[in-house]
């Protein structure tokens, strides 16, 4: 044990003296992560109800006052002029071109009135305004119907036949919160910890072939294992501490930056966050193995990272594929799939609908992973011709 320690010690040394992997660790998931994260959640909020200085652009030909009189109250709209409106629609010059002419008396003589919108449907925000210049003239054709029917002594309660009342499983979570937590958060752990785990992984296997520093530990007398132990000791220990801050940073943006563009509450037990913690960390544990492993198998550091990449990518795709995953519809086979079964629990801990088998299993498969990953590894170190191969 002292052995381990001193070597684990002896490696934690010479990282921190690395400033790069200092910022990549802590400086980059405090800061970079809100910012990230408040820029994206603020750019859709901009789409979905644009700011004063940045309303939707449209030109408007419309002959019935109260039309116009609806957009100008809407408060999103900014009604601009145009020589070719079409054009300057298509081309993006403006949101939207909307022609909507002889409404009133299309209805008056019993005609089915047309509406004629103009817009580049490659672009996002044109199609968020032009939803919602829809739900304007459907507004105003409500009215019309309702003072239509009641001209005619007919209840306007016709034109809504049924009331709904939602009753939710959680009527105090917030849907929105949830599913935005279920999809970063597992992501974040998932993802982020790879890249602290890499360069880190990298260093300890491949890099000490390159600095030739890897036979003077050997000849030490200290055994190979409990160097591999110390060695995946450290690459765990900054894996799980790149996960933890990138998960604060992740949070704080949450709390700070996206407190005005789009609230959002986080409500999550401290037993669920703990859950959390212990997946994260076997997570950690296993990728950090596999990752040792193949940084001892590599030549150099180039080589290192070319074999880590997909080690790298694999865990993200799994994860951004359960991205819109419902905890119910998960079977229990997909459990037994390493990482994924991971972002699954996570996600059903997030969405209060743990499934205490599927934890189980995770936790079983999670450790069995890690000790496989351990066995490779140790493998590799005890031969020579890996070992020492350059």
């Amino acid at each position: 044990m002292n052995n381990i320690m001193t070597i684990v010690k002896k490696e934690f040394k010479d990282i921190l003296r690395d400033r790069k992997t200092l910022l990549m660790t802590f400086v980059i998931p405090i800061i970079i992560m809100p910012l990230l994260f408040t820029f994206i959640f603020s750019s859709v909020s901009d789409m979905a109800a644009p700011s004063e200085d940045n309303r939707y652009k449209i030109v408007l030909d419309c002959d019935e006052p109260q039309i116009v009189q609806l957009f100008e109250n809407a408060g999103i709209y900014e009604l601009v002029k145009s020589d070719d409106p079409i054009n300057a629609a298509y081309e993006g010059e403006i949101t939207a071109y909307i022609s909507a002419n002889g409404i009133n008396q299309a209805l008056l003589e019993n005609k089915i009135p047309t509406i004629d919108l103009y817009y580049d449907t490659t672009s996002q925000r044109a199609l968020t305004a032009i939803s919602s210049v829809q739900t304007i003239f459907s507004n105003y054709q409500n009215n019309y119907l309702a003072s239509y029917l009641e001209a005619n002594n007919l209840s306007s309660t016709l034109l809504q036949p049924f009331n709904y009342q939602e009753h939710a499983k959680d009527q105090e979570s917030d849907g929105v919160s949830l599913m935005m937590l279920g999809m970063l958060i597992p992501m974040m752990i998932i993802g982020y910890s790879g890249s602290g785990i890499t360069p880190i992984a990298t260093d300890l296997g491949a890099g000490e072939k390159e600095r030739g520093t890897l036979e003077p530990l050997l000849s030490t007398g200290v055994s190979r294992s409990s160097i591999l132990i110390a060695k995946l000791i450290v690459t765990a220990t900054f894996g799980t501490i790149t996960s933890i801050f990138s998960g604060v940073g992740l949070l704080l943006a949450f709390k700070f930056g996206l407190s005005e563009t789009m609230p959002l509450t986080i409500n999550i037990s401290i037993q669920s966050m703990l859950l959390i913690a212990v997946l994260a960390i076997l997570y950690v544990l296993f990728i950090s193995a596999v990752m040792l492993l193949v940084s001892t198998y590599a030549r150099s550091i180039k080589e290192a990272n070319t074999y880590l990449t997909p080690v790298t990518l694999i865990p993200v795709l799994l994860s951004v594929i359960t991205m819109y995953t419902e905890p119910s519809s998960v079977s229990t086979a997909m459990m037994n799939i390493p990482i994924l079964n991971v972002v699954i629990v996570i996600k059903e801990i997030i969405f209060n609908q743990l499934n205490y088998t599927h934890l189980y299993i995770t936790f079983a498969w999670s450790v069995a992973y890690v000790i496989i990953a351990m066995v490779g590894a140790k493998m590799m170190y005890e031969k020579e011709e890996v070992v020492f191969r350059a």
